[in-house]
């Protein structure tokens, strides 16, 4: 007698094997992410630690519920925004060209996406500082 499988049976069988793929995702060395359940961010993987020493990292595969969890990915090492060429004015008439940019690195993920909402929003709120600060 041989183990046979209907049409609704492979259906099922490739709704599970999507299902588990989908709930896998991959962090890479350079990214901490925050999981964020119900709008609200639940746990960090792969978070940066100021400590001397380095830590075991969290990089790697990560599980997840698809469709309940979301990922919000932000660096994990130094990010740098540039405002190139403002021309600013000096006391005495003359007209300076000046780039500038903007270092820094994320400690508190949960904050950063809480506030800011991802990295691209740590690029508009620093592109919107450098003006100013000049």
């Amino acid at each position: 007698m041989a183990f046979r499988l209907g049409n609704g049976a492979w259906f099922a069988l490739g709704a599970i094997a999507l299902a588990g793929a989908a709930s896998v995702t991959v962090v890479g060395e350079a990214e901490q992410v925050v999981v964020v359940k119900g709008g609200k961010p639940d746990r960090v993987i792969n978070r940066f630690r100021p400590e001397g020493a380095a830590p075991r990292s969290g990089a790697g595969l990560a599980l997840r519920i698809p469709l309940l969890e979301q990922l919000v990915r932000l660096p994990r090492g130094l990010l740098t925004v540039t405002n190139p060429g403002q021309e600013l004015r000096t006391v005495d008439g003359q007209v300076l060209v000046v780039d500038s940019d903007i270092t820094v690195r994320v400690f508190d993920p949960v904050r950063a996406v809480e506030r800011l909402g991802g990295a691209d929003g740590i690029d508009r709120e620093l592109g919107a500082w450098l003006p100013g600060i000049l």
